[in-house]
């Protein structure tokens, strides 16, 4: 909220069995849905469940900044003009704006601080997003060839 953003939190479309396994009630998924639902009761949060009928992509065109840790929409966002953190294991770190590195909570939101200090600089930058654009489309295209066919969305990109 310091910074003014507006956050969006989209749980994966998938996981929605881990909210629904009697074993994860008190358990650390239960826990951490639990933190998500005490955030997006601030006005600049809002918390997108599994079942929720928004499309990913749609998030994503509303958005500047993207954080997928393990993930390659943070490269599809990319792919639209965002920049995008992801987790060093993510297919196609390397073409991410940032990487975390770190497993550990404390590392991880240091790469976080960091690479959203760098932002500012970085969405002014023209040619550098239209360089990380080109460069994850190309990723996403040619690297993913049959995944991308399979996205709802990434064909209107």
């Amino acid at each position: 909220e310091k910074r003014g953003y507006t956050v969006y939190i989209r749980l994966h479309p998938r996981s929605d069995g881990q909210l629904k396994h009697s074993k994860v009630i008190n358990g650390s998924y239960y826990q951490f849905m639990q933190k998500l639902e005490k955030l997006a009761k601030s006005s600049r949060v809002h918390l997108f469940k599994p079942a929720d009928k928004i499309s990913s992509y749609d998030l994503m065109r509303r958005c500047s900044l993207v954080i997928s840790l393990f993930s390659i929409a943070a490269l599809e966002a990319q792919s639209l003009g965002c920049l995008s953190l992801v987790h060093a294991r993510c297919r196609g770190n390397h073409l991410a704006s940032g990487r975390i590195t770190s497993l550990s909570k404390e590392g991880t939101l240091q790469a976080l601080n960091v690479w959203l200090n760098n932002t500012e600089t970085l969405l002014k930058n023209k040619v550098y997003i239209d360089k990380a654009r080109k460069a994850a489309r190309h990723f996403l295209g040619s690297d993913l060839n049959d995944l991308t066919y399979h996205l709802p969305g990434f064909k209107n990109f």
